[in-house]
């Protein structure tokens, strides 16, 4: 008895088996595989074209160094007047002569 279901577990064990690998040889079929190698050129092409654009842009500015007009035009108009050193002195919070002193022990 024992003997009849050992074969028959391992008749069952090489079905399966022979379908296991039934299974993983149509997954590697050439259709298989050429879908996975338009997927990855659909994923890696774009991102390497991206790369690209974005090099060239980081190229074009740095080794040209060519500023666009509206950065010209925004870098020579100055909506306040230069500070000069004599002008912070005569701040009012300098003449109102309120002086503190503080006392820090270590």
């Amino acid at each position: 008895m024992m003997l009849s279901i050992s074969a028959s577990f391992s008749v069952e064990f090489e079905e399966l088996l022979d379908d296991h690998k039934l299974e993983a040889s149509q997954s590697f079929e050439p259709s298989h595989q050429m879908l996975s190698e338009n997927i990855a050129l659909a994923i890696i092409l774009p991102i390497i074209l991206v790369i690209l654009l974005i090099g060239g842009i980081y190229m074009y500015y740095t080794k040209l160094q060519w500023k666009p007009i509206f950065w010209k035009s925004l870098s020579h108009t100055h909506s306040y007047s230069p500070i000069t050193v004599e002008s912070d002195f005569n701040n009012p919070l300098y003449e109102a002569g309120d002086t503190r002193e503080y006392e820090v022990s270590i």
